[in-house]
């Protein structure tokens, strides 16, 4: 607690917040003082009462004011009360009351004064001169002063030198004051509109008297930063919603800014000009891109909550340039913009423009000052940006590289390794809502050297190419032919010469045999299945796929003949039930003691509206099951499209309560087998 008064003191900026240390204390230490001196003068009830006061309402003022930080109302009740119960002061100084008056009335005068408004100030006046001359009439009438020669004429003196002293010293104080708080005003109010380097310099200038027009030549990182299809965001808004929406971005988005040491040049609509001056200590192409990252991440991290305040997705591009620039003050006599133009400016606006949403790209220059940073990947097409006549190199900023120092060899992986393409139920979805848990339907795919598994085709699909690298033969397991699940087919890039079988219950689909091909067919789709060997599979019976792994599918109660699937690889059983509403309706031997268990948790047990029947199971039945079955790992899968990544954060924590080794799906995730 002592460290913690010390350093709130040692942070007082205002000149009210340092008088009020300095006064405060000092007022309690002299009621201490009138508490002993009182006992020798004449009027010594009243005294010792207002030694008491002076005593402790300091005392109480101090303690409010370390609990609640409230200067406005301390400071003004302060000033009044030091006017009003300043007679014991006047005997410490040995002159009795009529010698002492005049200088402590001038004095509890002039701190009235000091007080943060107008109003308070004149208040804390006039409490003053009333309390000061009603103290000067009890004493005077029912005291027992000191015989001094002269009296009437002393008391004149008194009156009139109190009265000329005090109103002289409270507007001498009152408009320095005034004019000290003015200053400040001025200085925070410029502190709004322009970065605290930029004042200060404008202010050195100033003071200096020397305001022409002024340049100076640097190496600088110049960054854009411009809101996404805001026009059309624009539309759907309030005039009133669209300025909350932006200054919400613009006040987080300023705060990395600083954090990075970046001097905010302007805004531009929706736009943000931002520069980082090179200094000798610090490379600023690698500040500018850490501050466009953490952006993103904030982002990224409220697009749900963005989504629910406003209905509208906030998602950005970013440009960033290195090179030289000219910064300075610019304009005319009567009106100056200080601020940095060259190339590097106009060619950072052009990556913002060119950049997608989501996006940051950096200029060649940029890039060579961030290539041992930051993972860059080379744009593919050649770039013409609008003014340049030959197209210029340009890298996006993919994420920041680990620690050379920190990284732990990893050791070679022989066995399966089970690949998580796609985990999103029913349709796919897109936006920075779905970008952490992803939006592409259900798709796994587990390797192992040449050989590759794929369960299910849907838009996750198009994720498992870069699993598929040197693979010599595929085999491919769908639960069911809903779309979601086989409509990564008309998008794949499978390798054109390796060996693909796709295993179904197509079967029991009407009696036919050619269920894909006639999704595939003229004229839904100019793409057929020549590649692809179907095979009906027999339900119960384990399909021997390759060395150390085999599949079996069950039917599930999913609507339209959908089955979940057993895999036993190498020792260890994985199950998918995907596409499940009661998996308690199933044998229990097919998942007893599975090693991992996805398990469909579309819903939620709470959802208001009743989802039986759908053939969808609920994230709270699957933990329930899990615990039955005495599962060793869970993953809860084929989320809801319309739940985004905060509910499912929340799902995931509060399943964590209840079983440990559980987990809710991602697109990327790999378990080892």
């Amino acid at each position: 607690m002592k460290l913690d008064i010390f350093k709130s003191i040692d942070n007082l900026e205002t000149v009210e917040e340092k008088s009020f240390w300095v006064i405060a204390p000092t007022v309690a230490l002299l009621g201490l003082a009138g508490l002993t001196t009182s006992g020798s003068y004449g009027s010594i009830i009243p005294t010792i009462i207002s030694a008491v006061l002076c005593l402790l309402i300091p005392v109480i003022l101090m303690i409010f004011v370390l609990k609640y930080k409230n200067y406005h109302s301390a400071y003004p009740m302060l000033c009044i009360c030091i006017g009003a119960i300043s007679i014991p002061v006047t005997f410490i100084f040995g002159g009795g009351f009529f010698s002492g008056m005049p200088l402590f009335c001038v004095v509890s005068t002039c701190i009235s004064a000091l007080c943060y408004s107008r109003k308070w100030r004149y208040f804390a006046l006039i409490c003053c001169i009333l309390g000061n001359f009603a103290a000067f009439y009890y004493v005077y009438s029912f005291g027992t002063p000191y015989p001094i020669v002269g009296e009437s004429a002393i008391i004149n003196d008194i009156v009139f030198g109190y009265v000329f002293a005090s109103l002289a010293a409270f507007g001498a104080i009152n408009m320095i004051v005034v004019e000290a708080r003015k200053y400040r005003i001025s200085q925070d109010a410029l502190q709004s509109y322009f970065d605290t380097r930029v004042r200060k310099e404008i202010t050195d200038k100033a003071l200096k008297g020397d305001l022409a027009l002024s340049t100076g030549h640097r190496k600088a990182a110049i960054a854009f930063i411009d809101i996404s299809s805001f026009t059309t965001i624009a539309e759907k808004m309030s005039s009133d919603l669209i300025a909350e929406f932006l200054n919400e971005f613009f006040s987080m988005a300023g705060k990395h800014v600083h954090n990075h040491n970046g001097i905010i040049d302007k805004y531009i609509g929706d736009c943000i000009m931002v520069y980082w001056l090179q200094q000798d200590d610090n490379n600023c192409v690698e500040e500018a891109i850490r501050a466009v990252l953490d952006i993103r991440k904030e982002v990224r991290a409220n697009a749900e909550a963005t989504f629910t305040k406003f209905n509208t997705e906030l998602n950005f591009s970013a440009g960033i340039s290195y090179g030289d620039v000219i910064f300075g003050d610019f304009g005319s006599d009567t009106m100056h913009d200080y601020t940095v133009i060259g190339d590097a400016v106009n060619v950072a606006s052009r990556l913002e423009h060119y950049a997608v949403a989501g996006e940051l790209l950096i200029s060649n220059n940029a890039a060579r000052e961030a290539a041992n940073l930051f993972e860059l990947e080379m744009v593919d097409e050649d770039i013409y940006l609008k003014g340049k006549n030959q197209a210029i190199s340009t890298f996006r900023v993919l994420s920041e590289k680990e620690n050379a120092n920190n990284l732990i060899k990893k050791p070679e992986l022989t066995g399966y390794r089970l690949h998580v393409c796609g985990c999103r139920g029913s349709f796919p979805v897109s936006g920075l809502r779905f970008s952490e848990y992803g939006g592409e339907t259900s798709c796994y795919v587990l390797v192992k050297e040449d050989y590759a598994l794929i369960i299910d085709c849907g838009t996750g699909l198009k994720n498992a190419n870069q699993y598929l690298k040197g693979v010599k033969k595929i085999d491919v397991l769908l639960t069911h032919v809903h779309y979601d699940h086989i409509l990564g087919l008309l998008m794949a890039k499978l390798p054109s010469d390796t060996k693909i079988r796709i295993f179904g219950n197509f079967a029991d689909w009407n009696g036919k045999n050619d269920t894909l091909a006639g999704f595939m067919e003229h004229p839904y789709w100019p793409v057929g299945l020549e590649n692809f060997a179907t095979n009906c599979i027999v339900l119960g019976e384990p399909i021997n796929l390759n060395e150390n792994l085999s599949a079996t599918f069950y039917l599930s109660d999913h609507p339209d003949h959908s089955c979940v699937i057993k895999l036993d690889c190498e020792d260890k059983k994985i199950c998918f039930f995907a596409d499940c509403e009661d998996a308690n309706k199933l044998d229990p031997a097919i998942s007893h003691n599975a090693d991992i268990l996805f398990f469909d948790g579309m819903f939620d047990d709470n959802d208001e509206v009743s989802h039986t029947g759908w053939g969808h199971g609920t994230w709270q039945s699957g933990l329930s099951f899990a615990k039955k079955q005495k599962i060793k790992k869970l993953i809860i899968t084929h989320h809801n499209p319309e739940v985004g990544d905060h509910t499912l954060h929340l799902r995931e924590s509060m399943a964590r309560e209840t079983f440990a080794n559980v987990s809710f799906a991602k697109t990327g995730d790999t378990y080892l087998i």
